[in-house]
């Protein structure tokens, strides 16, 4: 597709488009592989639409819903939304409208997941967007996850730009996507069970945050005991849950840890 951003002509990119259902690939104008050949890029933009349907459908979330009034932090289709007018637009630190950060950065870091898991590559932006490797590479450092308490101070204090804003969504979706890449090859299942599991925990996302979407700010943490439920553990999942998750979720959702 050839597609306008305020810069110009838009290149070297994919898309997942809501309201159509597509992918949309871009120009490639770099030297290495190409976006629609590299199978990492085309998969992460498919998980996209999994996710839609599994959990940004179920929670009735508008197409084009946004995150922190920025309409590039959730997909970039506002304008096409008939009716649809900058006041439909949460304020920016209504829980709705941080909750939609969050729902971004679960997006985003899932499909690296989705996508590394299928490739068998960590790092499998480096071959068409050696400028991603080192923020998003899964098998590097991990980190701990936001809280909502963390959330509200960002977003009250912060004067990002939005590129900023989406930049710290991407952020915190890679720490989430390391933390579940490593536990993938965890030896407790293969990698291909892993991500299977992962597929068909996301409609219990929905089930579980829709009664307090827009009263509460959501902890980033939240999903992974969400999508881990009953998942078995041994001392290397134990000691990575523990560098990244807090001890209230540690000891009520993983209380098998406590062995090891």
């Amino acid at each position: 597709l050839n597609m306008t951003s305020p810069e110009g002509t838009a290149h070297n990119n994919a898309h997942y488009f809501t309201a159509l259902d597509i992918i949309g690939l871009l120009p490639y104008t770099s030297s290495g592989v190409p976006v629609a050949l590299n199978h990492g890029i085309v998969a992460h933009e498919h998980f996209h639409a999994h996710f839609q349907r599994e959990v940004v459908n179920a929670l009735h979330l508008p197409i084009g819903q946004v995150v922190s009034n920025f309409e590039s932090l959730f997909y970039p289709l506002f304008n096409l939304v008939p009716g649809k007018t900058p006041a439909d637009v949460p304020d920016a630190r209504s829980p709705r409208s941080m909750n939609n950060f969050v729902m971004r950065a679960w997006n985003e870091g899932l499909a690296d997941l989705f996508a590394g898991i299928y490739t068998g590559q960590a790092d499998f932006f480096t071959a068409s967007l050696p400028q991603l490797a080192s923020a998003r590479q899964l098998d590097a450092d991990i980190g701990p996850l936001w809280k909502g308490k963390d959330l509200l101070r960002v977003f009250g204090q912060s004067k990002a730009t939005p590129d900023q804003m989406l930049g710290l969504a991407y952020g915190q979706g890679t720490v989430m996507a390391r933390l579940l890449y490593r536990l993938a090859y965890s030896g407790v299942e293969t990698p291909d069970e892993f991500s299977k599991r992962i597929l068909q925990r996301l409609p219990m996302i929905p089930l579980q945050v829709r009664s307090s979407y827009d009263t509460s700010i959501m902890d980033l943490e939240q999903i992974v005991s969400i999508l881990l439920e009953d998942y078995p553990v041994n001392s290397y999942v134990c000691a990575n849950l523990q560098a990244v998750l807090s001890k209230p979720l540690l000891d009520r959702s993983f209380a098998k840890c406590k062995g090891f």
